[in-house]
C-alpha cells in the first residue's frame, strides 16, 4: 500500500513510498535465528537470506534493498526501524559506524555499508547508527567484488588483521596514512584515529600522543581526537592539560565519526572522573548524570556515580533519571536500587523493583533492604541510633564543627552514627581534618534511628520518618523568622543554640525556654595553641591586627576598615591583615570585598593586606599567633569562633561588647566595645517575616578607635590580656564541647 511521510514539525510531505521495500539479509551467521529479531522482522522472509553482496547483487529478484548484519553483532546506538527509514532513497549506499573493541574505552572505527538501495550509486554517511562487531572475515560479505577494493574496506581489512594477529594490523594503517591523499577526508581522519587505538594497544603512549598531535593540526574539527587526548591525559594524570581538549571536544559538532558521545556523555565521563580526584562530588555528580541519562546507557558514568555519596536531596531530586536508567538497562537495576535505597529514595527504589523484571537474586536482595528501611530491627545490645545530616567535606565553620561532633559520637560504642550530607562533597575527605574517619558513616545503614541531628544552612526543620529531632541553629539577629519559629515548636525536640545570647533571642521570640539549650561551639587544643610556628604576611608592619572573617557588614569589616583609618596615619608602622573567609554562597550578599579592593592601591589607608582564600587550620592558627592583636568587631554573630581560636593561641582580641562574646570574653581577657542595639541597615535574607524586630548591635566607632590605639601603645597590657584569655578559653575544647552534645543526646533519647 501506498505511504506518504510527513514532517510533523512543518506538516509538510517529505517522501512517497508506493508500497514497502522487499529487504534481504546479508550475512555471515550459519543459524538465522542468531541474528536479531528486529532485523529479521524487517525482512519477513528467510528466503531472502543471501551469504554476500554479490549474491545477492546477481540473485536479487525483487528484493530492492539489502541489509548487512553479521554474527555476533550487536546495535550500540540506532535500531533496525532507523536502519528502514533510511531507504526513502532508492540509490543510496548507507555507512554506519562500526566499533570493534580494543584498549579500554578506545575501541577501533571503521564506517562500513549495510544497507545497499538498487544500485546504491549515492553514498551516505549515517553518524546516528552504531554497531559493535568483531572484525573477522565475514565483513567481505558486504563488499562487491566487480569494484576495486575501496578505501573503507582497505581499513576494514587492516582493524581484522589487527584483531586476528596483534601488531598485523598496524603495517597496513601506517601505509593507507602514507597514502591519506589518495583517499576521502573521512577514511583518512579514521586511519590515524585507529592508529591511536593501535599504539595504545601495545603500549606506545608517546607515539598515540604524537599521532594525536597531529590529526588536531590536520582535522581541528574532529571532536573524537581532542576526547582521546583528554582521556590520554587523565591515564597519565596531567590533568591540567585533560581540562581544556575535553571543554574543546565538547564545542565541536559530530563531523567525523567516533566512539560516541565524544562531545558529550564521554568528556562528561572524564571531567566527573577529575572533579571526583579533587573531591568535588557536586560536580562530579552532574557530570556523570550526562551519561546516565544517554539511552543507550553509559556504563562508565554509571559506576562512577554509584561510588558517590551524595545528599539525599540531590538524589530525590533526579530520581526519574535512575527509574528510567533501570527501566531501559534491567542489567543495572539491581545496583541502581542499592544506591537508591543508601539515599533513602525509598519509593523510586520500590517502583523499579514493582516494574522491572530483576533476576531472583537480586530482587531478593532490594526487598530485604527495603523491607528494613521500612521496619529497622533492633540490635541485641542496645545503642543510640543517631542520622547527622549537615555539610561535612567542605572548609566552612559548619562543616568543622559537624565534623568534632560526628568523630566524637562515633569513638563511643553508644552511639551508632550516620553521616548524612546535606551538600554533595567539594573536598576530598582525607585533606580535611577527620575527615577519613567519617567514610565509614556515610550513608549508614541503621539499625533504628533514635533522633536526628541536623546542622545545616539553611536549616531544615522537617520532623523525620522516625525517631527525634535536634536541630543545631547559630543565629545572628534579634528577629527570627515567624516560620521558623512555627516549624520549631511543630517539629523539633530541641534546639541546640551555641550561646547565650541565641538563647535567650529564640525565647524573646516565642519558644519555650526548655526546648532551647546552649552547646557552645570549641577548637581544638593541639592546633590553637600559645606555642608553635607564628606567620606574618610579607610586608607586615611592626604591629599587626587580624581580622578573620566574610567580607559582610555583619562580621564589622567595614567598620574595622574605617576605624583603622581614623586610629592610624599611613606614616605609622602598622598592618592590618584581612582573612576574608566564605567569598561565596550567604558572603555574596551586601559583600563589601570590593570596596576593599579598590582600597588597595590608595596612598590613603595605613598599610593593610587583604587574604581571599580557603586555608587549612594549621596556617590559620599561625596566623593568629603572628599577630599582635585580633580584631572583630562584629554587628550580628551566633558564637564567634575566630574570636576563641585567637584566644585559644594567647592573643588579646577586640571585639564587640554585646552578643555572644559575653558567653567567653570578659574585661580581663579582652578589648571589648560597647555596643546599641539598632535595626538592621542591610536587606534582610529572604526568609519572610519576623516575629520581633529584625536588630543587631552597632559598636561605638570612637571607642573603636581608642581600643585600637590603646592595644598599639600598651603592648605589654595586650600581651597580659592574650595569656589571660588563653587560660580563660581551656573548657571550650572540642573534648569537653562533644561530652556536652553526648550527654544531651542520652537524656532526650532516654525517654523513647
Amino acid at each position: 500500500m501506498p505511504l506518504d511521510s510527513i514532517d510533523p514539525r512543518s506538516g509538510l510531505f517529505k517522501h512517497k513510498y508506493e508500497r514497502s521495500p522487499k529487504i534481504s539479509i546479508i550475512t555471515d551467521a550459519t543459524d538465522i535465528r542468531s541474528i536479531p529479531r528486529e532485523i529479521r522482522a524487517i525482512v519477513r522472509d528467510e528466503r531472502r537470506v543471501v551469504r554476500g553482496f554479490s549474491e545477492w547483487s546477481n540473485s536479487r529478484g525483487s528484493a530492492e534493498a539489502a541489509f548487512v548484519w553479521l554474527a555476533g553483532e550487536r546495535f550500540l546506538e540506532g535500531s533496525a526501524s532507523e536502519l528502514l527509514k533510511s531507504l526513502h532513497s532508492a540509490n543510496r549506499r548507507i555507512f554506519v559506524i562500526v566499533n570493534t573493541p580494543c584498549v579500554k574505552e578506545v575501541p577501533f572505527l571503521t564506517v562500513q555499508p549495510r544497507v545497499f538501495a538498487n544500485s546504491a550509486s549515492v553514498e551516505y554517511w549515517n553518524f546516528r547508527i552504531r554497531i559493535e562487531s568483531a572484525a573477522g572475515p565475514g565483513t567481505r560479505t558486504m563488499v562487491d567484488s566487480s569494484r576495486p577494493v575501496e578505501p573503507w574496506a582497505k581499513l576494514v581489512e587492516a582493524i581484522a588483521s589487527e584483531k586476528k594477529t596483534p601488531g598485523g594490523g598496524v603495517e597496513q594503517l601506517v601505509h593507507l596514512w602514507e597514502a591519506r591523499d589518495k583517499l576521502p577526508e573521512i577514511i583518512a581522519a579514521l586511519v590515524l584515529r585507529n592508529l591511536v587505538a593501535a599504539t595504545l594497544q601495545h603500549q606506545g603512549t608517546a607515539k598515540a600522543r604524537n599521532f594525536l598531535e597531529i590529526g588536531a593540526k590536520l582535522y581541528p574539527s574532529y571532536a573524537e581526537l581532542h576526547y582521546l587526548a583528554g582521556l590520554l591525559a587523565i591515564r597519565e594524570h596531567r590533568f591540567g592539560e585533560a581540562f581544556p581538549l575535553l571543554e574543546r571536544a565538547k564545542s565541536l559538532a559530530v563531523s567525523f565519526p567516533g566512539s560516541g558521545g565524544e562531545n558529550s556523555y564521554r568528556c562528561d565521563w572524564l571531567l566527573g572522573v577529575m572533579a571526583a580526584k579533587v573531591g568535588n562530588d557536586g560536580v562530579a555528580f552532574e557530570h556523570f548524570l550526562s551519561g546516565v541519562k544517554h539511552d543507550p546507557l553509559f556504563e562508565p558514568s554509571l559506576t562512577a556515580l554509584l561510588k558517590l555519596r551524595l545528599p539525599c536531596g540531590l538524589i530525590e531530586g533526579n530520581q526519574h533519571v535512575f527509574t528510567q536508567a533501570a527501566r531501559r538497562n534491567p542489567d543495572a537495576a539491581g545496583r541502581i536500587c542499592e544506591f537508591l535505597i543508601t539515599h533513602r529514595a525509598f519509593a523510586a527504589a520500590r517502583g523499579i523493583a514493582q516494574t522491572v523484571e530483576l533476576d531472583s537474586a537480586q530482587r531478593e536482595t532490594t526487598e530485604s533492604q527495603l523491607a528494613s528501611s521500612a521496619a529497622p530491627s533492633r540490635t541485641a545490645v542496645r545503642t543510640i541510633g543517631i542520622a547527622f545530616e549537615g555539610p561535612f567535606f567542605e572548609y566552612s565553620s559548619i562543616a568543622r564543627v559537624n565534623r568534632e561532633i560526628a568523630r566524637a559520637l562515633l569513638s563511643a560504642e553508644e552511639f551508632e552514627v550516620r553521616v548524612e550530607t546535606s551538600t554533595a562533597a567539594v573536598h576530598p575527605p582525607h585533606l580535611l581534618p577527620d575527615g577519613e574517619v567519617l567514610i565509614p558513616a556515610i550513608h549508614r545503614r541503621l539499625h533504628q534511628t533514635d533522633l536526628t541531628v541536623r546542622h545545616q544552612w539553611p536549616p531544615d526543620f522537617r520532623r523525620p520518618v522516625t525517631g527525634k529531632l535536634a536541630v543545631i541553629l547559630p543565629w545572628e539577629y534579634g528577629g527570627v523568622p515567624r516560620v521558623w519559629i512555627e516549624q520549631i515548636r511543630q517539629n523539633v525536640d530541641e534546639l541546640w543554640v551555641p550561646s547565650n545570647f541565641v538563647r535567650g533571642v529564640f525565647i524573646r521570640n516565642g519558644l519555650d525556654p526548655d526546648r532551647v539549650t546552649v552547646i557552645p561551639n570549641g577548637y581544638d587544643p593541639e592546633v590553637f595553641k600559645p606555642e608553635g610556628p607564628s606567620l606574618r604576611p610579607q610586608g607586615s608592619r611592626d604591629f599587626v591586627f587580624l581580622f578573620v572573617g566574610g567580607a559582610i557588614r555583619r562580621k564589622g569589616i567595614d567598620l574595622l576598615f574605617h576605624a583603622y583609618q581614623a586610629a592610624f596615619s599611613i606614616n605609622q608602622s602598622v598592618s592590618l591583615i584581612l582573612l576574608i573567609s566564605g567569598s561565596t554562597g550567604a558572603y555574596q550578599r551586601n559583600s563589601w570585598l570590593a570596596d576593599i579592593r579598590a582600597a588597595t592601591n590608595s596612598s590613603m589607608f595605613p598599610h593593610f593586606h587583604a587574604i581571599v582564600e580557603t586555608i587549612d587550620d594549621a596556617v590559620l592558627s599561625s596566623l593568629y599567633r603572628g599577630c599582635d592583636a585580633f580584631v572583630l568587631p562584629y554587628r550580628g554573630e551566633g558564637f564567634g569562633m575566630p574570636l576563641l581560636e585567637a584566644m585559644a593561641c594567647g592573643k588579646a582580641v577586640i571585639t564587640t561588647a554585646e552578643g555572644p562574646a559575653k558567653d567567653f570574653c570578659n574585661e580581663s581577657s579582652a578589648y571589648l566595645v560597647p555596643a546599641s542595639e539598632e535595626m538592621v541597615s542591610d536587606t534582610p535574607p529572604p526568609l519572610g517575616p519576623m516575629v520581633a524586630d529584625f536588630t543587631w548591635f552597632e559598636p561605638n566607632f570612637t571607642e573603636l578607635v581608642r581600643s585600637l590605639r590603646r592595644v598599639h601603645q600598651n603592648r605589654s597590657e595586650a600581651v597580659a590580656k592574650g595569656q589571660a584569655a588563653a587560660n580563660a578559653t581551656r573548657h571550650l575544647t572540642w573534648e569537653h564541647v562533644t561530652s556536652q552534645y553526648a550527654g544531651r543526646i542520652r537524656r532526650l533519647c532516654a525517654s523513647q
